[in-house]
C-alpha cells in the first residue's frame, strides 16, 4: 500500500469523516457498514474483496457488506452529494484543472451488467470489459475524484436505458459540475475515442477552454483535402517517470494556423508514426509549445497517479454483478479517496 494511506489507518478518522454523511442513514446499522467499508477501503490489504475487507474490520464473512451495498435503500444521489459539498468546501473555490479519464475493467462472462468486447484504454486493446468515465479535480498535486460515468454498449442495454455515447456522457458531467459552481476553466481530457469534433464544440459551447490527448491518427480530424504542414520537431523537457521515455513535439497546420491548434507529442527515440505517438488538440492560445511539457506531465499523472490510487482503494475489486451495486461501490470507493486527500492536506510536511 502507498504510504500515503498509512497515516489515517485510524478508525477515529474514519468515524470522524464518515460522520458527516451520518444524516443520509435511517438505520444505525447500515451506517457501521458505510464505515467499515471506508475502514476495509484503506487497509493494507492487496484486494479489496467484501470478505476480506470483513475479515479486516472483524465482521466474519463479507456477507453483510453484500447486503449492505444490494439490498440497503441508501440514496446514491445524496451520498454524492454529501461528497461532492466536501470537495468544494476543501477546495474552498480556488481554480483548478478538469480533468476527464476513460478506465477498462476486464471482466469475464456475461453476467455483470454493461459487460461487453469493447476497447480498454489503459491496455490499448479490445477485452470483454465494463468501462468508464471518470472526472477529477487536480488540483494543489492532488487529484480529487468528483464524478463517474459507466459506459453501456448498445449490446448490453436495458430496457430502460438510453444509449449515450462517450462524448456524451463526458459533457453530461462536465454540465453538471458546472451547475454546481465547481471552479474550472480548464478540461483536459484523454480521448480514445473518434468523436472529438463533439467533444470541442461542445467546449465552446460552454466557454471552456480546453486540451485533448489523442491516441488516434489525425486524419480523423479532417474533412477531405486540407493539407498537412508540419512544423519541426523540438524538445519537450519532460521525461515520462514509469519508462524514462524523452520526448519531442511538433505543430501541425491544416492550410493554416486557427482557434484550435494541433500537435503531435512523440518520444524521441521511437517512429512518430508508431502507436506511441499523442496528438494534442487545444483552443489555448499563444506559445503552446512552451507550456506543452507540463501539459503532458499532466496527463501522465492522469494514466499514472490517479488510476493507481483509486485502483489502490479497491475500484475494479468488487465481486458485483448488477450496476446498481457497482455504482454504489465505487461511490465509497471515491469518497474513501475524498478522505485521503482531506487527511493528507492536515499532515505536517516532511523533512
Amino acid at each position: 500500500m502507498d504510504r500515503l494511506y498509512q497515516p489515517i489507518l485510524d478508525a477515529n478518522v474514519v468515524n470522524e469523516y464518515c460522520s458527516i454523511y451520518q444524516d443520509i442513514f435511517s438505520d444505525i446499522r447500515n451506517y457501521e457498514h458505510f464505515k467499515y467499508l471506508h475502514l476495509g477501503l484503506i487497509s493494507g490489504i492487496p484486494k479489496k474483496s467484501l470478505p476480506a475487507i470483513a475479515e479486516t474490520v472483524g465482521l466474519g464473512n463479507g456477507q453483510s457488506l453484500h447486503h449492505f451495498l444490494v439490498n440497503t435503500p441508501l440514496n446514491l444521489k445524496d451520498l454524492r452529494h454529501q461528497r461532492l459539498v466536501l470537495t468544494r468546501q476543501i477546495l474552498d473555490q480556488k481554480p483548478f484543472f478538469l480533468c476527464i479519464d476513460e478506465t477498462g475493467d476486464k471482466k469475464k462472462g456475461d453476467t455483470t451488467d454493461y459487460v461487453a468486447l469493447q476497447h480498454v484504454p489503459n491496455l490499448n486493446r479490445n477485452e470483454r470489459s465494463l468501462v468508464s468515465l471518470n472526472s477529477y479535480a487536480l488540483w494543489d498535486q492532488l487529484a480529487f475524484p468528483l464524478l463517474f460515468n459507466v459506459f453501456k454498449p448498445r449490446s448490453r442495454l436495458k430496457a430502460a436505458d438510453i444509449y449515450k455515447t462517450k462524448p456524451g456522457l463526458a459533457i453530461e458531467m462536465i454540465e453538471e459540475l458546472q451547475e454546481q459552481d465547481f471552479p474550472f476553466k480548464l478540461v483536459l481530457i484523454n480521448s480514445l475515442y473518434s468523436e472529438t469534433s463533439t467533444l470541442i464544440q461542445a467546449f465552446n459551447e460552454l466557454n471552456l477552454d480546453f486540451i485533448i490527448a489523442a491516441r488516434l491518427d489525425y486524419e480523423v480530424w479532417l474533412r477531405p483535402g486540407p493539407r498537412v504542414t508540419f512544423r519541426r520537431w523540438q524538445n519537450l523537457d519532460i521525461t515520462q517517470e514509469n519508462t524514462g521515455e524523452i520526448y519531442s513535439i511538433r505543430e501541425m497546420l491544416f492550410r493554416r494556423r486557427s482557434d484550435i491548434r494541433y500537435y503531435q507529442i512523440a518520444p524521441r527515440t521511437r517512429d512518430p508514426e508508431e502507436q506511441s505517438s499523442w496528438h494534442i488538440i487545444t483552443n489555448l492560445q499563444g506559445n503552446f509549445l512552451r507550456t506543452a511539457g507540463n501539459t503532458f506531465a499532466i496527463k501522465e499523472l492522469i494514466e499514472f497517479a490517479f488510476k493507481r490510487k483509486r485502483d489502490d482503494l479497491g475500484w475494479s475489486d468488487h465481486r458485483l454483478t448488477d450496476y446498481h451495486s457497482i455504482e454504489r461501490w465505487w461511490e465509497i470507493v471515491y469518497s474513501a479517496y475524498l478522505m485521503v486527500n482531506q487527511q493528507t492536506l492536515t499532515l505536517p510536511p516532511t523533512s
